[in-house]
């Protein structure tokens, strides 16, 4: 069972890095990725919304959702009391948004922004709910 644990530790890292290295993009390789996807459903489809804003917002709700299953996966490991492990799931989830605007702040030709903390704080907490509702789903499952 220990491998496990080793398992959900390396996971929850290489995803804290992949959004690190996300982070760490200046704001011109950062806009060309965005840029992909914006021109991509141009020619794909019609639609009359900021695409770049979606994606942009999305990949920020996207990366902080799976950080949020992921920690709380691990948490679980950890704390017994399930509204515990929710909490100090979410918090750790936000102290990490946090820690990323301002790591942004030294980053050339990016910001930290408040707003994307809402956005990953919202993402990270549907992730940490959904995966609680199903891991429910699953014990009262198993009782049956």
């Amino acid at each position: 069972m220990k491998y496990k644990r080793v398992l959900k530790w390396i996971f929850l890292l290489f995803w804290m890095i992949l959004i690190f290295s996300f982070s760490s993009q200046n704001g011109s390789t950062s806009s060309s990725v965005s840029n992909f996807f914006v021109s991509f459903f141009e020619n794909h489809c019609f639609l009359a919304v900021d695409l770049v804003f979606l994606i942009r917002k999305g990949a920020h709700f996207f990366e902080y959702f799976i950080l949020g299953v992921l920690v709380l996966f691990l948490i679980r490991e950890y704390v017994l009391q399930e509204w515990r492990a929710l909490l100090y799931s979410f918090c750790c989830c936000l102290f990490y948004a946090i820690s990323d605007e301002i790591h942004q702040l030294f980053v050339v030709g990016r910001s930290g922004r408040v707003m994307d903390v809402i956005i990953d704080g919202c993402g990270a907490l549907l992730g940490i709910l959904i995966f609680s509702f199903l891991l429910l789903l699953k014990k009262k499952s198993r009782k049956n």
